[in-house]
């Protein structure tokens, strides 16, 4: 039996992407390092309205691509344009620690950047305590503008900077003070909101939490005018996943918890397909000290909780990084791995950054490393996306020279780079095709196709475009591999509604 002449050209199309399983440079369209000679590192990036992208992160040079430091780790941004090439730098630091935290753009006129600071020198002048919070804004040109200080005598940790409903901005985080910016406590640390105006004027400040340490790392805005935090609760020894939901003056209106024996560590979460997805990391349980794996939550619009996925090898990290809608079916995520145990498998060496591909139902549909022989990824400090098209832009750290890596200036650098994060997948962008979501894949007896009903044919195909065999999903979608030979294969079916469905397969 011959194909469709479409599911034809796609699979046509699939093979002369088999280069990408050696993990050729194709998939990236551009890569570059950016630091000195000491420790330096990215851990934001956001797409700007005057074209290309700002990343933020921490420095310890003074050299290359950094032009000063005032001593410690200093905080620093850097502006590409649309091919990745600098535009421009900017530092802020004084004689202590000095770390860059996010960035949000106001109004397409400007930066604000959120730093946490110990100094009380340099471009931080005061300090009221331990750890203070600071906002800092460039123009889109780099031009210094003004600045804003919150804190108390206790130690005052931002996280992250979100956009909060007609207009201005949210800063939310952990502190323990109990004066100053924050007033008095509820005990240990408490997390805290502090929303801003358009105009940058403090609208309110509140503290949320109870006895033990408690800290937000997220927030969202929502359409209804009410605002999402995620954070976690430490309770019964364990830290507890929190999602707290407030109207627009910051009062109770709802919340969830929810809990692992080895413990909740919220990175960031998202609004997609009318549900709430939260990223978490966990210990592994052959460690609660050094290894962790990856969770992402799924709750609907009352804070139920409807789903959740786990995964990770052994013996290792597997720590999600950031979050974001593909498209309205799937959500990609960013891995630091070490593990190279699928789904992480095909590591460059040491730790690489890789792009993870779900379905909202979390079928696992494809994984990819990005990296070279060395420590590339931030599992320490962190790291994150942006979406442009089908296409992402990542800024992490690196140390590698080879690989996906340009080139190093000594030690840890700032890594930027443009890549195609489901490259070796293949999915095509035909309105009347769709991609088969499989997994495990790779396989060995079994896989599962996800979302075709049972009885449904699909097509195994050879690279050569020969019909291998033909299997009927059985139930949750099964189908049986145990005849087949070790290598690469394409699937080929058709959907309930006429719609050609392909795919790419690898037998172990």
């Amino acid at each position: 039996m011959k194909t469709t002449l479409l599911c034809q050209s796609i699979i046509i199309w699939l093979m002369a992407l088999l280069p990408a399983f050696t993990f050729s440079q194709q998939a990236v369209d551009w890569s570059f390092n950016y630091g000195g000679s000491g420790n330096d590192y990215l851990t934001r990036i956001i797409k700007s309205s005057s074209g290309g992208f700002l990343a933020g992160g921490s420095s310890y040079s003074a050299d290359f691509d950094l032009p000063s430091n005032a001593g410690s780790s200093d905080a620093w941004v850097i502006k590409v344009n649309a091919q990745g090439e600098k535009e421009f730098v900017r530092v802020f630091g004084g004689s202590s620690d000095d770390n860059f935290k996010d960035v949000l753009e106001v109004d397409n006129s400007y930066f604000v950047m959120l730093i946490n600071s110990h100094s009380v020198n340099g471009d931080f002048q005061t300090n009221f305590g331990d750890l203070d919070i600071w906002l800092k804004s460039i123009g889109l040109d780099g031009q210094a503008g003004g600045s804003l200080h919150f804190g108390g005598s206790g130690t005052d940790e931002a996280i992250r900077l979100a956009a909060a409903p007609a207009g201005g901005y949210l800063i939310v985080g952990q502190t323990n003070s109990s004066d100053g910016t924050f007033g008095s406590g509820l005990g240990g640390k408490d997390a805290f909101c502090i929303r801003l105006s358009a105009t940058s004027q403090v609208t309110w400040v509140r503290k949320f939490g109870t006895k033990d340490d408690d800290g937000f790392v997220d927030a969202l805005a929502l359409p209804d005018g009410n605002l999402l935090f995620y954070g976690s609760k430490f309770q019964s020894n364990l830290n507890t996943g929190w999602l707290l939901k407030t109207n627009s003056l910051g009062e109770f209106v709802d919340e969830a918890t929810f809990e692992k024996v080895t413990g909740v560590f919220p990175v960031c979460m998202m609004h997609h397909a009318g549900h709430f997805y939260v990223a978490a990391n966990t210990n592994n349980v052959t460690s609660k000290v050094t290894y962790r794996h990856m969770m992402i939550y799924k709750f609907d619009e009352n804070l139920e909780w409807v789903g959740s996925n786990e995964t990770g090898g052994s013996g290792g990290n597997d720590i999600i990084l950031d979050m974001k809608p593909y498209d309205d079916h799937h959500i990609l995520c960013l891995v630091a791995s070490n593990t190279n145990q699928w789904p992480f498998h095909g590591n460059h060496g040491e730790y690489d950054l890789f792009y993870v591909l779900f379905t909202n139902d979390f079928d696992l549909v494809h994984s990819r490393p990005f990296g070279g022989s060395s420590y590339d990824g931030s599992h320490e400090n962190g790291g994150n996306f942006v979406m442009d098209g089908s296409k992402a832009i990542c800024a992490s750290r690196s140390y590698s020279s080879d690989g996906d890596l340009p080139g190093n200036h000594g030690s840890y650098d700032g890594w930027i780079f443009k890549a195609n994060p489901t490259y070796s997948l293949g999915n095509g962008n035909s309105e009347s095709s769709s991609l088969l979501n499989v997994y495990p894949n790779p396989a060995m007896d079994f896989t599962k196709i996800s979302g075709i009903a049972p009885g449904t044919r699909v097509e195994i195909i050879s690279p050569a475009g020969q019909i291998i065999s033909v299997q009927y999903a059985g139930a949750s979608g099964l189908i049986s591999l145990g005849s087949l030979k070790r290598g690469i294969y394409f699937l080929k079916s058709v959907s309930p509604s006429g719609i050609n469905m392909c795919g790419k397969l690898i037998k172990h």
